[in-house]
């Protein structure tokens, strides 16, 4: 769990403030503060939702509130981490504040510190045996193409709640993934995209190999389960390519995948 220099955003802030602090400080979900109490949580797909719906200026000029889940998902400092995991799966999303009441925020905890707990509770031996990527991936993978238009491909992440989009050529071989963080790289500072409108037109006409990741971490399908929670430890990403023989993409593996196995035995 972590407790320090806790990043927060107050209901009446507007979403481009929001996606900024989240590209600052390299977060996905922001806990909504007011008066002290944790009041809602922002997601940056909630934020990207409202751009593909109204679009970018506008969402941007929206206060958090409107975007924001409310009530919050939260949960105690004296759950289990079995209950975290539980309610992080079941909602799909990656990190819950830990609120004590009467919603004072003490802390989070992510996916990430339930497979470093996990995998240390593995060892020596790791658990389950003889599974492998293709047992856990996602499959067959949605993708695009280079080529492609950057925010058509947005709009088809957040259409279908993606995070990782894999980049492949004509004949299905990954050539790049495409992920929310590669994004908030290539348009920057949203404040900033949002006031200038050569800045806006430049984002506009980009294609989906300006923002992809071109060295993706890929795993060979017949990869063990215990290389894949170990990669995704080492290389904190959120998703790896899972490919064939020929480097075609069969399928991808998210951390929610590895820890949805994990947590069954």
């Amino acid at each position: 769990m972590s407790t320090g220099n806790l990043i927060t955003i107050g209901p009446e802030n507007d979403l481009g403030l929001a996606m900024q602090a989240m590209l600052w400080s390299g977060v996905r979900y922001l806990p909504v503060v007011a008066d002290d109490q944790v009041v809602g949580v922002l997601s940056e797909r909630d934020i990207l939702a409202r751009r593909a719906a109204v679009g970018r200026r506008e969402a941007d000029q929206l206060p958090v509130r409107a975007a924001m889940a409310t009530p919050p998902l939260v949960t105690s400092p004296r759950a289990t981490l079995a209950e975290a995991a539980a309610t992080m799966l079941a909602s799909g999303i990656d990190s819950l504040p830990v609120v004590e009441d009467p919603g004072h925020l003490v802390g989070i905890i992510g996916t990430t510190d339930v497979l470093r707990h996990e995998a240390s509770r593995a060892a020596p031996a790791p658990r389950p045996e003889g599974l492998t990527a293709a047992d856990v991936m996602s499959a067959p993978p949605m993708a695009v193409r280079p080529h492609e238009n950057l925010l058509d491909a947005v709009s088809f992440m957040v259409s279908r709640n993606l995070r990782h989009l894999p980049v492949t050529d004509a004949f299905g071989r990954l050539v790049g993934m495409l992920s929310d963080r590669d994004l908030r790289s290539v348009i920057g500072d949203p404040a900033t995209a949002m006031q200038r409108p050569d800045e806006q037109e430049r984002i506009e006409n980009l294609d989906v190999a300006a923002a992809m990741s071109l060295d993706p971490i890929v795993a060979h399908e017949t990869e063990p389960l215990a290389d894949l929670v170990q990669k995704f430890l080492d290389e904190r990403v959120g998703a790896i390519a899972a490919v064939d023989d020929d480097h075609r993409c069969v399928g991808v593996v998210s951390y929610l995948d590895v820890l949805r196995i994990l947590r069954r035995h």
